[in-house]
């Protein structure tokens, strides 16, 4: 047997100790971090819920808005504060807490706040509460017409998940009265291309002479060129309130056009006009600008608003880029003029001709071409006169209650924008309605 010396037992001792000391710290570090971990994951599988619940309080504060509110409201008037639910998200419990204010221009602000424990994270969402008219590519409040065997109506379907919905849509009535018109439908992603048109009374749809037989016979046996139709019964919708003065508040605060205005009224000797800023224009000022773009390819920038019946001449090709065009009292473009509006990122939310006031007409003169980017809204009737053409990539709402729309010898094409709903100075008041969500961030 092996005997240590008192030295070297002293010396194994000491080593013993060394290693104690280092190892102690060690596993003490080691243990204290697997519970630092374990608490920080905990915490971050809260914080995690509660941003689940904040977002929980925002998609049941849109559905609230969109149907039947906790205070048993329908029209969408709830505004609480500090509106709470419990839930559980997972294996823990919490609750959200929901603001709702009024926000400019027909948008309301809903901030959730979720809570998990002591952990707390929170969303603000921008929504409007749009009209449900615009859910169709084209919406008539009255009596909508294709007429002329070289009528020609085209629609593309484009829809968030690709359900197909119904396209076109009126209060009253659709005609499809002239032999040789066509019908061309692109439905969207990998659907058959099954038309849907809504109607209050499904026999209000008339092809030619005969009423409501195109539900079951279908449109080609009357001689209209067209694929499959189905008409949905639908309730008669209410027709969106124009917010007149959002959109002449745009324009007023538009200066991009300061230049052309100066140009303008320089060439017109009008000084008032000449040392314009804004962009909000009477039908006198306009036909200035006009006058002064004739022979020329015309641009304007952003929102252009003018209180008076409006005329693009026939010798302008005006183009207007990040904006709208506004009329108090309706607007034509003359035979063979051409108008066009453009958006860009930032402007995809801004209509794209508007024409203000009961009775407004849109008229499109003979051979002339309009092509927009957004929703076309009409007070009065939508006039597209023969070889005329009017291209959208938005929505039409034609609001006249008796005659809405004639195509005769036209085309209508239109490819239909699911952002429709969100488009800005078009509110709803009353009737059905669909909550479009605009923004959605986080907040601390």
């Amino acid at each position: 047997m092996m005997v240590l010396r008192r030295g070297e037992q002293g010396q194994t001792l000491l080593l013993l100790l060394i290693i104690a000391a280092i190892l102690v710290p060690l596993g003490t570090g080691f243990v204290s971090s697997m519970f630092l971990q374990q608490r920080l994951a905990t915490e971050r599988y809260r914080a995690g819920a509660a941003l689940y619940l904040a977002e929980a309080g925002i998609e049941k504060t849109l559905s609230y808005l969109e149907g039947e509110a906790p205070d048993g409201s329908r029209d969408a008037s709830w505004r609480p504060r500090g509106y709470s639910e419990e839930l559980r998200a997972g294996a823990l419990r919490g609750r959200f807490i929901v603001d709702v204010a009024d926000d400019r221009e027909g948008r309301v602000s809903i901030v959730s706040w979720g809570e998990v424990g002591r952990s707390r994270r929170g969303i603000r969402s921008v929504a409007k509460i749009a009209p449900g008219a615009l859910d169709y590519a084209l919406f008539a409040g009255g009596l909508l017409a294709i007429e002329g065997d070289q009528a020609l109506l085209s629609l593309e379907e484009v829809r968030d998940r690709c359900v197909p919905g119904i396209m076109v849509a009126s209060n009253t009535e659709i005609w499809f009265r002239t032999p040789g018109s066509q019908v061309k439908f692109l439905p969207c992603g990998q659907n058959q291309p099954v038309l849907r048109v809504g109607l209050p009374d499904p026999l209000r749809l008339t092809v030619g002479d005969t009423h409501g037989a195109a539900r079951f016979l279908g449109l080609r046996t009357f001689g209209v060129h067209a694929g499959d139709l189905e008409v949905v019964t639908i309730a008669a919708e209410m027709l969106p309130v124009l917010d007149g003065q959002a959109l002449r508040g745009r324009a007023k605060r538009n200066e991009a056009n300061a230049a052309l205005n100066h140009a303008a009224g320089e060439a017109a000797d009008r000084p008032q006009l000449r040392d314009k800023r804004d962009s909000l224009y009477t039908a006198e000022e306009f036909g200035l600008v006009m006058r002064h773009l004739r022979g020329k390819s015309a641009f304007m920038l952003g929102p252009v608003y003018v209180t008076g019946r409006t005329i693009v001449p026939a010798d302008v090709l005006l183009t207007i880029a990040d904006g709208f065009l506004a009329a108090e009292g309706g607007l034509t473009v003359e035979a063979g003029g051409r108008l066009t509006v453009r958006h860009g990122l930032n402007a995809r939310l801004l209509p794209g001709v508007v024409t203000v006031g009961a009775g407004a007409p849109l008229i499109v003169g003979e051979g002339a071409s309009v092509d927009v980017e957004g929703v076309v809204f009409a007070g009065g009737l939508v006039d597209l006169r023969e070889a005329s053409s009017l291209h959208i990539q938005g929505a039409v709402i034609a609001a006249a209650p008796e005659f809405s729309l004639r195509a005769n010898n036209a085309t209508l094409s239109i490819r239909y924008n699911p952002i429709a709903p969100g488009t800005v100075g078009l509110l709803a008041r009353g009737g059905r309605r669909r909550i479009f969500s605009l923004t959605w961030h986080e907040v601390r």
